[in-house]
C-alpha cells in the first residue's frame, strides 16, 4: 500500500504556463503562474489524500525554490522551506528510502527538444547539455535515479504532451501522467480546460496509487557530463578535484553512489553563477 508519498514540483509544466517571463521572480505574469503552481499542488495532495495517502513531503524544485507558500498549501502535506543554497538535494532534497513513491509536477523536457514549451535542463542560463551515462537526460531522468537510489519508484508524472513522450520512452512506458497541455513550440500551448485538468488528476492518481507502474533502473557506476555555454565555466569548475575537463565546454563527474554525483552535479552549475 501507498502510504507515504515525496512530491517534486516544477513550474515550466503545470497549468497555464507557457511564456517564460512568467517563470522568473517578479516577472510579468510570475504571480498568475505562481498561483497555478499551488493550485495543481493541492489538486494533487487533495487526490493523494482521497485514495489514502496518509503523508506528504511537498518540495519546491523552481528556480530560487520559494515559489510555493507554505500557509496556501493543503495542510495535511508538509513542505521544505529552504534557502535554495543549501538544498544539497535541490529539486529532492529531502527524499528518503522512508517514502513508498514519488511523483513529478509541473515538469518540462529537457533542453533542445524540438517545440517543447520552455524546454531546458537545470539552468537555461548556463548548461547546454547533461549526458548520464553517455544518454541526454533531463530533469526527471536525473531526479528518478535520486529516488531509485533509495528504492522509491516514481509513479506518476505530470506536464506538456511532448515531455510526457520524452519520460515514457525513458522509463520504458512504465509510468502514470498527467498532460496539462500540448506545446506548439517553445512558448506557445495549447491548455487544457481546468475542468478536464481536475478529472485528469482524479483518475490517474487514483490509477496511480492502486496500480502503481513500478519501475527502478540502478547502475553499478554513474558518469555525468555537464556542457556548459561559456568554456571560462568547465575551465573554472575543473579546478575541484573530482571534477575532469573533457574539452573547453565539458566536465565529466564520476562515482558509484549516486546521491554523492547528485550533490556534485548540482554544486557544479551552482558555481557556475560565480564566474563572471
Amino acid at each position: 500500500m501507498i502510504k507515504k508519498v515525496y512530491i517534486s514540483v516544477d513550474i515550466e509544466g503545470i497549468w497555464g504556463v507557457a511564456n517564460k517571463e512568467s517563470t522568473i521572480y517578479n516577472g510579468e505574469g510570475y504571480d498568475r503562474a505562481r498561483e497555478n503552481m499551488i493550485n495543481e499542488t493541492n489538486i494533487v495532495i487533495e487526490n493523494l489524500i482521497k485514495n489514502g495517502v496518509e503523508e506528504i513531503l511537498v518540495n519546491d524544485g523552481h528556480g530560487k525554490m520559494n515559489n510555493l507558500i507554505a500557509n496556501k498549501l493543503n495542510p495535511k502535506a508538509k513542505m521544505i522551506v529552504s534557502n535554495n543554497l543549501f538544498k544539497e538535494c535541490g529539486m529532492m532534497e529531502g527524499i528518503t528510502s522512508e517514502f513508498d513513491a514519488c511523483m513529478f509536477i509541473g515538469y518540462h523536457a529537457g533542453i533542445g527538444t524540438k517545440n517543447a514549451v520552455l524546454n531546458h535542463t537545470i539552468s537555461s542560463k548556463y548548461v547546454n547539455k547533461i549526458k548520464l551515462n553517455g544518454v541526454e537526460a533531463n530533469e526527471t531522468l536525473l531526479n528518478a535515479h535520486l529516488a531509485w537510489y533509495y528504492g522509491v519508484p516514481v509513479i506518476l508524472v505530470a506536464g506538456d504532451n511532448i515531455y510526457i513522450e520524452q519520460v515514457k520512452n525513458e522509463f520504458n512506458n512504465k509510468i502514470i501522467s498527467v498532460e496539462t497541455k500540448k506545446s506548439i513550440s517553445c512558448e506557445n500551448i495549447i491548455n487544457i480546460s481546468y475542468e478536464e485538468l481536475l478529472k485528469k488528476y482524479e483518475t490517474n492518481i487514483k490509477v496511480a496509487i492502486e496500480n502503481p507502474k513500478i519501475f527502478i533502473d540502478k547502475k553499478e557506476e554513474y558518469e555525468i557530463e555537464i556542457t556548459f555555454y561559456r568554456e571560462e565555466i568547465a575551465e573554472f569548475i575543473s579546478r575541484i578535484p573530482t571534477v575532469l575537463k573533457k574539452d573547453n565546454y565539458t566536465v565529466i563527474i564520476k562515482d558509484t553512489d549516486y546521491l554523492n554525483l547528485y550533490k556534485l552535479c548540482r554544486f557544479c552549475i551552482m558555481i557556475a553563477q560565480l564566474v563572471n
